[in-house]
């Protein structure tokens, strides 16, 4: 049976492991909802502590939940709605076990997932990590450090539409008091620098203001704040102001400037004569204690507060939504919220149940209250829907019954149209982090509105490390449980054959490692257990790692792909065959070619293969490898290229773009924007693609303005990759016009190392010495006498293939006055590939101005002179299997490589 077309990556769904380090408390939700995790909590204090993220072209639909257990494990839940599948994640074990520890999500512009995180109060740093494929947080890079001269709690980061070039990190700093820092977006190795701030945006008398943030999403952060902790403060009053991205301002709701942020700190009081003062910034001054849960905005972007009011004593709590009709706040009282939620008498007795606003409908407000049901008074999540005026028109149970509480919802911002949208915290809770005295502290799990997906990971054939030989190119899964030796915690924990999973004594973190390659773990190989007996933990230091006596080890590989699970968690996700079985081919290994090209009527990827050079034969019996629909954002792709690189891999790089979109149905318009001020294409970038094998593919999507919005992109096309021996980078090098209807030039920029992002922002490569003629396609060779020849086309009367030659790979070259190609009319395209063992080089082009469309070759032994070998079925050049291909590249391969491919489509 044919293989289906399809991009061959491997999601692996997780299963509940077994934690053989403490009991399992299950958490089921009863009485309303669906398990997400049954160990999890978080604070309401950092957000967004869920995202959902959809991007335009359909690659990515995925809901992220983070959370924190008792074991100092925090952990992520993603939810692949394209996929129908979800993946628990450690994102880092062995940290402070402390509530306030939840990581916070962002999307940045070149759609990969950074999490933020950090310890309650005592340590002057954030944490992050960065997935290392957009919108997938199974593939997390290395834990990154950004280091502050303030304690930290609570980050909260956005990337204003206005400023796309920043990350803006709000969080309890300086003082104990709302800080505010610019951060660069990631560079090539993920870390990041601190361009302005870190500024303490207001002083308040109070010694602990709580803030909560949101954004307009294009210049505004908007936040409210407490004069302090409730606890301490009596009356306790809330203020709004928001943060002007462009001025770098405090202003009041009416707009109004307050203060200048990097001159000094905005200052608060709860005295009659401030409210006075500045009205406009007090959103409640009451005899009582305010506390905050949310800030949102309407639908006309006025701001919105969840808030309570908790009495003098903090016995009885009132939650209240407040509403800036443009003139004042005013408020609604929603319900009373009984007293604080959890099960320590006398301890934080301000923590209410909890609200959560709706940020899709301001007027839907979820709030967790105590109600007596068939198990007694228990905490209970209701909905709350307003009118425009902030009248309840009615109030709903989402959870009835329960056996254990449900608290602190949360709404996932982004997630309106999808399943799964609410999210709250259900099970016992006693304190705020694991110490002696409360060593089962928040004892809960997270619980959702969403069933899940079913559980696809193989139940069968699981196999045992007993007598077990890995081999690359079998899959298999595996699960056994571990027992090191606490005594002497390092060595060889398993043996696989070539494959061994290894602790290393030093770091505490394990290791996959496989032929003389280490693949090693950002988690070390722990709990925080210790914080149980090791008193308070907010001092700023770090208890010893608690030895795993046991744990079960879980191993999936599919496709090259490994991943490994501690406990059901999935720990690391490693590409083996980056470690190449074989030594890298050298041309006498090679025996066989292969061609990529793509077709009008498909827009999707084809492969032939030759063993002679001339006679090529479409695999997959002439249908497309992968379809251009599960590749591009524009649902098609154009002008493949393939490039064998210095690692072994194999690099290709595609045009993004269905230039019959609108006939296809997958628009609406001509070209994606409009003609008029973007001309012919339109396109913003390429798809590449990275595999050790021809079949197991890596992809990203890589559009240019995501990564430099300075650069207003009018369209890219066909490029290629080159390995740059001075730079140690692979070099992507393309066709581009800027700035409208402009001529198109050649630029080249570099990568990361696992062909999924630019690195560096695009450079002309090539002037053309007549200005006035638009230049395309480059092909870039590098000849025997050392230097590197460039094949491009001048589209002149007809355009053709032109060459320059430079002793740098990306400058310098001079422009040599013949043609290269032997056709009387217009072509485009050009492809040098050497043929095997002979000093001959081939140039094939494709001709568009003849019909039927063919493309034509040349060889030549010196890049002087040409020989003609005619076209495609119509010389010594033959094609089969195959109708009218275009725009292809050919690369030497080895016999052992086209056979493995030709079986695996012809099969």
């Amino acid at each position: 049976m044919k293989k289906k077309l399809r991009f061959l990556f491997f999601i692996f769904l997780c299963v509940s492991g077994i934690q053989l380090h403490a009991q399992k408390h299950q958490n089921v939700p009863v009485g309303g909802g669906y398990q997400v995790t049954s160990e999890g909590a978080w604070c309401w204090f950092a957000d967004p502590r869920a995202l959902h993220y959809e991007n335009e072209s359909g690659t990515i639909n995925k809901t992220y939940i983070g959370y924190i257990d008792t074991h100092g494990n925090i952990k992520a839940m993603q939810y692949d709605f394209k996929e129908k599948s979800q993946e628990e994640v450690l994102i880092r074990s062995y940290f402070q076990p402390d509530d306030h520890d939840n990581p916070t999500f962002l999307v940045l512009p070149d759609e990969r997932i950074m999490i933020f995180y950090s310890r309650h109060t005592d340590e002057a740093c954030f944490y992050y990590r960065v997935s290392q494929i957009p919108g997938d947080i199974t593939t997390l890079g290395e834990e990154k450090i950004i280091r502050t001269q303030h304690n930290t709690t609570y980050p909260s980061p956005f990337i204003p539409a206005d400023d796309p070039g920043h990350i803006y990190l709000c969080w309890r700093g300086i003082g104990w008091h709302p800080t505010i820092a610019q951060l660069s977006l990631p560079d090539a190795a993920d870390n990041i620098s601190v361009t302005w701030g870190p500024y303490q945006m207001v002083k308040s008398t109070g010694a602990r203001p709580y803030a909560k943030y949101m954004s307009n999403g294009k210049d505004k952060i908007y936040f409210t704040y407490t004069t302090g902790h409730p606890d301490n403060e009596l009356p306790n009053d809330l203020y709004f102001n928001y943060i002007d991205i462009k001025t770098l301002q405090l202003q009041d709701v009416k707009g109004n400037t307050l203060s200048t942020i990097a001159v000094g700190p905005f200052q608060v009081d709860k005295t009659d004569g401030y409210v006075s003062r500045f009205p406009a910034t007090v959103v409640d001054h009451p005899s009582e204690r305010d506390w905050v849960w949310q800030v949102a905005t309407d639908t006309k972007g006025n701001p919105v507060i969840a808030m309570v009011r908790i009495s003098d004593d903090k016995e009885s709590h009132d939650y209240y939504y407040a509403r800036w009709n443009g003139r004042e706040w005013k408020k609604t009282f929603l319900s009373n919220a009984g007293g604080h939620f959890h099960q320590t008498p006398g301890f934080e007795k301000c923590y209410s149940g909890g609200m959560a606003i709706d940020p899709a409908d301001a007027n839907v407000i979820y709030c967790s209250l105590p109600i007596e049901g068939k198990h007694g008074k228990v905490y209970e999540i209701v909905k709350y829907m307003l009118n425009e005026n902030g009248e309840i028109l009615s109030s709903i149970p989402v959870t009835k019954d329960s056996k254990q509480n449900n608290v602190r919802p949360y709404v996932i911002p982004g997630s309106e149209g999808t399943p799964l949208r609410l999210t709250w915290m259900t099970g016992e809770y006693y304190d705020w982090i694991v110490r002696p005295q409360r060593p089962l502290a928040f004892n809960t799990g997270i619980a959702c509105d969403f069933k899940g997906f079913p559980d696809k990971k193989e139940k069968n054939n699981v196999l045992s490390g007993e007598n077990f030989q890995f081999n690359i190119d079998k899959d298999f899964t595996l699960e056994q449980t571990i027992t090191p030796d606490t005594n002497n915690y390092q060595g060889s924990l398993l043996q696989l054959g070539d494959l061994e999973y290894f602790l290393n004594g030093q770091t505490l973190k394990p290791e996959v490692r496989y032929k003389g390659k280490v693949y090693a773990s950002t988690n070390v190989l722990g709990t925080s257990d210790g914080w149980k007996t090791g008193g308070h933990g907010t001092d700023g230091k770090w208890r010893d790692p608690f030895k795993y006596e046991q744990f079960r080890l879980r191993m999936e590989y599919q496709g090259g792909i490994l991943c490994v699970y501690i406990n059901g968690l999935l720990d690391q996700k490693v590409n083996l065959l980056c470690a190449p079985k074989h030594k890298i081919p050298t041309e006498k290994d090679m025996g066989a070619y292969l061609f990529v090209y793509f077709t009008d009527p498909t827009h999707s990827l084809f492969m032939a293969t030759s063993r002679d050079g001339y006679t090529f034969t479409a695999v997959n019996d002439g249908k497309p490898v992968m379809a251009g629909d599960t590749l591009a954002t524009q649902k098609g792709i154009r002008d493949p290229h393939i490039y064998r690189g210095p690692d072994g891999a194999f690099y290709m790089a595609m045009t993004d773009l269905h230039i019959f979109g609108k006939q296809a149905g997958y628009r609406t318009t001509d070209w994606e924007r409009p003609s008029e001020q973007y001309d012919w294409g339109n396109n913003r970038g390429f798809v590449l693609m990275k595999s050790f094998d021809l079949i197991h593919w890596t992809r990203s999507v890589v559009h240019i303005e995501k990564f430099f919005p300075e650069l207003n992109v009018s369209c890219a096309w066909a490029p290629e990759t080159i390995y740059d021996p001075v730079a140690k980078k692979m070099m992507i090098y393309f066709t581009m016009r800027l700035d409208g209807k402009g001529k198109t030039k050649l630029y080249y920029a570099y990568t990361d190392d696992e062909f999924t992002k630019l690195v560096s922002k695009p450079e002309i490569l090539f002037h053309y010495p007549n200005p006035d003629v638009q230049v395309l396609d480059a092909d870039i060779t590098a000849i025997p006498d050392g230097r590197y020849c460039m094949m491009f086309v001048a589209q002149e009367s007809p355009g053709g293939i032109r060459m320059a030659f430079s002793d740098s790979i990306h400058s310098g070259y001079k422009y040599e006055d013949l043609w290269a190609d032997a056709e009387p009319g217009a072509c485009e395209a050009p492809n040098i590939w050497k043929r095997i063992g002979e000093d001959k080089w081939v140039l094939m082009y494709d001709i568009f101005s003849i019909k039927p469309h063919n493309f034509g070759f040349v060889e030549t032994t010196g890049f002087k002179t040409f020989d003609s070998l005619g076209h495609f079925n119509r010389g010594v050049m033959k094609m089969t299997n195959t109708v009218s291909p275009k725009h292809g590249a050919i690369i030497q391969i080895t016999a052992e490589e086209a056979d493995r491919l030709e079986k695996y489509w012809n099969q």
